[in-house]
């Protein structure tokens, strides 16, 4: 598994972009490409934990 979730398609708009950046540092936005890589909670974060995660982070990016 990699150190990144990545998001495609994803196509936000500017406020949310800067949301995005606010609650995950380092996360990148790839316009051309409509993708987002949100760099993955350190640590061993596996299973539902994970799983869970991933859904919070949909959320907070798309709603």
């Amino acid at each position: 598994m990699g150190s990144n979730l990545r998001i495609v398609p994803a196509d936000l708009p500017d406020s949310l972009q800067v949301r995005l950046q606010r609650l995950y540092p380092g996360a990148r936005i790839f316009a051309q490409a409509s993708a987002l890589s949100v760099p993955l909670p350190s640590g061993e974060t596996a299973g539902a934990e994970l799983v869970e995660w991933v859904r919070g982070c949909w959320m907070r990016c798309f709603r």
